[in-house]
């Protein structure tokens, strides 16, 4: 192989080392040692992108965020207002207690659903 010539995949092709090749015995050329040279990174594979992702996280959307963070206060709000609600009127229709503890706190299962994180999980990507 020249110097002056360009590296061309095709042409070199047996002798290009691909991801997962362990190398097991080298030879010498005449009575110098092979000297090999790195064409490419294997950020292509799963390994390479998850390496990726770490050193270079994509942005985040601080909107997104922000606009979460309000629905989560909406749904709060909306669980108070549930919540005191039901307690008042169990009272005052005589309810037992433990009843009226496990309806109001069921309220909470009702507004916010269980879906929720996965979708605000989701809306980061």
């Amino acid at each position: 192989m020249k110097r002056d010539v360009i590296f061309d995949k095709k042409e070199l092709a047996r002798h290009t080392l691909f991801s997962g090749t362990k190398v097991i015995q080298t030879r010498y050329i005449g009575s110098k040692k092979v000297l090999p040279f790195v064409i490419n990174t294997g950020n292509i594979i799963a390994k390479g992108g998850l390496i990726r992702s770490i050193l270079y996280p994509p942005p985040l959307d601080y909107e997104f965020e922000q606009d979460s963070d309000k629905f989560i206060q909406c749904l709060a709000v909306i669980t108070c207002i549930g919540f005191i609600y039901t307690l008042v009127t169990k009272i005052l229709r005589g309810t037992d207690a433990v009843k009226i503890v496990v309806e109001s706190l069921d309220l909470k299962t009702i507004v916010v659903p269980p879906v929720l994180p996965t979708a605000m999980g989701v809306g980061n990507l």
